[in-house]
Parts: structure tokens; C-alpha cells; sequence
């Protein structure tokens, strides 16, 4: 089946809740979950298999143990900065079709002044199925998070890495935990209602690392009592910082996924993923087959790059489908595979 736009999702995305409703088990529903999931992808221009990344800020209210903003303000070499209306509108004028547009970076989304004019602007070019973002749920107020889905927002993914005081210390800095937990529970009765906690509304991301390995099964007990959510299990990034939270190795891996499935049955509120398991070490940020626009409008494989020389392709001004076709991007693609450029250094896959 070939998905033309998202009347076909929006048609199932509540099944697996109707077939919780009516007594069906966890497991089926989310065999339901992720062939519905798939099939969405079909759709996908082959060339920007992992969606587009677009920063519309570097700005954030945070400060989380292990960030590239975090490490580099450290050594005042970050700029904060807002992309403008008109140059995010050029930017999206440009892009190829594609499954999904996802509205982070380096940075806090909500903070840019005028983020529901760029969701509308997303959605009025009809170049993708859905439109996501992330948050930390902290900057604005209960009736400004509905309003972005009102402007057309699909999902709003919220990084939830810690619920206690003392260990938000560690992963988040700056999270009100209580604050964090009323508005979870706030926006999971009002939007996971009328849109598939799976497919819409507000879903959950969990970033695991050294710090909160032990912590993910009390973290999903809690958000469990919170409300209906998908729940997305990712590993955390060592990009080099002096933080406390560091990476997990391949058999922390492992062991967590078989932590985390023994209790699934027992979470009748969560539909919970764990992200695939990688084979070896290596770059994510160039497996994911993913473009990402940063603030100023280049084009990088990765959002961490901060490292203002290695940018040569500005997507205000060169159409980002154009790009894709050039020698230029081939050049460029055929050096990333031979060795990992000098902005790499520090992060634990640069050599790998």
C-alpha cells in the first residue's frame, strides 16, 4: 500500500487504542503500532530517508549534562540566535517531499518568538506527512503548546531523561520536575484523547546514559500514572562533554532492552520502542540518512556541528532538492565516508 498523504494515518491512528478499549493485549497492540508505523514510510523520498531537521533556535532554558551548547558555552564558542520568518520560509520552499519535518536542534524550539507562523508555514507547503518537534516542556505556558498544534504541529515529542530532583541535576539542569509532571498529565488529557498517543498528540523521548541507566524502569512506572504516551527509548550521544552522563556501551544496551520488556506488561498506559541496537560504535548522526538546517540555513549531516567552516551550502539561497543532485553533495558525501572532518574531534564515534 502506498501512503499519498496522512488521510490514511489519521483514518487508523487510533486502533491500538481501540483495541485496548475493547481488552486486546499490549503485545498485539503494538505489533499494530508498528505496522502501521512502517507503512508511513513508504511515502519517504528516497534521498532524505531520515526526515529533515530543521534549528530554529539556539537558544535553550537548559543546560543538559553532555549538549553541544552546554560544552561549547562552556568555552564561549556558542552564538545564540533565532533563524528569521522569512529565511525559514526560503529554506522550506526548497525541500524535497518527504515523510516528516522535525522542528529541533541545538536548542530549545519554543523560545523562537514566532514558532506557530513557522509551523504554518510547514504545513502550507503540503511537502510532508506529519510535522514534529521537540521540547523540554519548561518555557511556556499549558494554552501555548495547544495553540502549536492548532497551527498544524502533528506531534510534540518531550524529553523526559529524569523525574527526580537529583538526578535532573545531572541529564537536565533547569527542569522543574513537578512543573514537568503537571503538564504531562495536562496535555496527555487533552490531546492523546481526540489523536493516538502512537501517531499524534504528545509522545514521550527518553535519552538513556550512564546517569539514568538505572533509573529508566521508575522513569516509565512514573510516566505510566502521568497518562496514555508513546514512549521512545534512545541512546545518548557522548559528543565529548565533561559532564556526568556518558554513553552506554553495546552490552548496556543489550541489558536494557531486557529490562525494559520484562516490565511492558505491566505498563498499560505506555506503547514503548526501544531504538534498534547499533552493530558496532559508529556515527549516527551519518546512518540516519537525515539533513539538518541550521539557524543560519546550511546544510550539515549532523546537528552538533557548530564548526562554522566546514558549512559551504546555504539552503536560503540553494534549494535543498537542488543540493541533493549536485556534484558538490557527492563530493562532500564521498569525503564524510573517507574521514571524519576536525568539528568531530572529541566525540566518541570520531574514530571509530
Amino acid at each position: 500500500m502506498r501512503i499519498r498523504d496522512n488521510v490514511w494515518l489519521r483514518r487508523f491512528a487510533n486502533l491500538p487504542e481501540v483495541l485496548k478499549r475493547d481488552g486486546i493485549s499490549w503485545t498485539l497492540r503494538k505489533g499494530v503500532w508498528k505496522i502501521l508505523h512502517r507503512s508511513t514510510r513508504l511515502h519517504s523520498n528516497p534521498t532524505v530517508t531520515g526526515g529533515i531537521y530543521i534549528a530554529v533556535t539556539t537558544y535553550c532554558d537548559l543546560k543538559c549534562s553532555g549538549c553541544t551548547r552546554t560544552i561549547n558555552l562552556k568555552k564561549n564558542r556558542w552564538e545564540n540566535r533565532y533563524i528569521s520568518v522569512s529565511a525559514f520560509r526560503q529554506v522550506v520552499e526548497g525541500f524535497p517531499t518527504t515523510e516528516v519535518a522535525l522542528l529541533c536542534g541545538i536548542g530549545e524550539p519554543v523560545l523562537h518568538p514566532s514558532l506557530p507562523e513557522l509551523i504554518r508555514i510547514v504545513k502550507q507547503s503540503k511537502k510532508f506527512n506529519s510535522i514534529m518537534l521537540t521540547t523540554n516542556l519548561m518555557a511556556r505556558d499549558d494554552e501555548y503548546y495547544l495553540q502549536l498544534f492548532r497551527a498544524g504541529l502533528s506531534r510534540m515529542l518531550v524529553s523526559v531523561d529524569a523525574l527526580t530532583p537529583a538526578l535532573v541535576e545531572k541529564v537536565r539542569a533547569g527542569t522543574d520536575t513537578e512543573k514537568l509532571k503537571d503538564r504531562l498529565r495536562f496535555l496527555a488529557s487533552r490531546l492523546n484523547r481526540i489523536t493516538s498517543p502512537c501517531f499524534g498528540g504528545i509522545g514521550i523521548r527518553i535519552t538513556v546514559g550512564s546517569e539514568n541507566y538505572s533509573s529508566v524502569e521508575s522513569i516509565l512506572r512514573e510516566l505510566n500514572q502521568l497518562g496514555e504516551f508513546g514512549v521512545s527509548i534512545n541512546y545518548f550521544d557522548d559528543f565529548g562533554g565533561d559532564g556526568p552522563q556518558k554513553g552506554l556501551s553495546i552490552n548496556e544496551m543489550k541489558e536494557l532492552g531486557h529490562r525494559i520488556n520484562s516490565i511492558k506488561p505491566s505498563l498499560h498506559n505506555l506503547t514503548v520502542l526501544i531504538s534498534p541496537i547499533p552493530k558496532a560504535e559508529r556515527c549516527r548522526a551519518l546512518e540516519r540518512g537525515a539533513v539538518h538546517a541550521t539557524v543560519e540555513g546550511y546544510a550539515t549531516p549532523c546537528p552538533a556541528v557548530w564548526d562554522k567552516e566546514y558549512y559551504n551550502t546555504n539552503l536560503i539561497s540553494t534549494p535543498l532538492s537542488e543540493y541533493l543532485r549536485s556534484s558538490e553533495f557527492e563530493v562532500k558525501r564521498q569525503q564524510l565516508k573517507r574521514e571524519y572532518p576536525s568539528f568531530c574531534n572529541g566525540c566518541k564515534y570520531a574514530h571509530v
